[in-house]
């Protein structure tokens, strides 16, 4: 089962704080701070996709669970961007920059409900670890709905955008 996956518009202080870090620990201690303040319904600058991240990610580049798979600038919606965290723990934490943003808002305000449903029914469920049922579609797309407002809202501001969440069932890059 996948984890829970947010994504928090940073501004410059918090962007600051988190590529300043001193080490994996404190980088995670901030985001989680970070994504709490966010609270668990978000509010302006976070968007939470609960469990959907994964099928959401997949959707979005090559249907596989990879950090910087493509196309671009799609695969910065999820895992794609700058990996920071690299402790030892089984945790995710994906930047991407304000330049970067405004890409990844236009590819993705371009994403229609039929074009990701083709997405999500073409992956391989075997390879995938999950059944692909058109209840999960229907979570998969309300979870991505928000995403593409989100990303021109931070755009807009011209903030980064960290997507967090524990690695738990992230299949190895192949």
């Amino acid at each position: 089962m996948s984890t829970l996956g947010v994504h928090v518009a940073l501004n410059d202080d918090e962007l600051k704080r988190v590529l300043e870090a001193p080490d994996p620990d404190s980088l995670l201690e901030f985001v989680r701070e970070v994504v709490e303040d966010a609270g668990v319904e978000g509010d302006e600058w976070s968007h939470h996709t609960e469990t959907s991240w994964n099928a959401i990610h997949r959707c979005l580049t090559n249907g596989r669970l990879e950090y910087e798979a493509g196309p671009w600038p799609l695969a910065y919606g999820v895992l794609g961007g700058q990996h920071l965290y690299g402790g030892d723990r089984d945790d995710v934490v994906m930047l991407v920059l304000p330049d970067q943003v405004a890409e990844a808002a236009q590819a993705l305000g371009g994403v229609s409900k039929d074009w990701l449903r083709e997405k999500y029914f073409g992956m391989d469920a075997e390879a995938c670890g999950f059944a692909l049922k058109e209840a999960h579609f229907e979570d998969t797309w309300e979870n991505f709905s928000g995403l593409p407002g989100f990303f021109t809202r931070a755009a807009a501001a011209g903030r980064a955008v960290i997507f967090a969440s524990k690695e738990g069932d992230r299949e190895e890059e192949e």
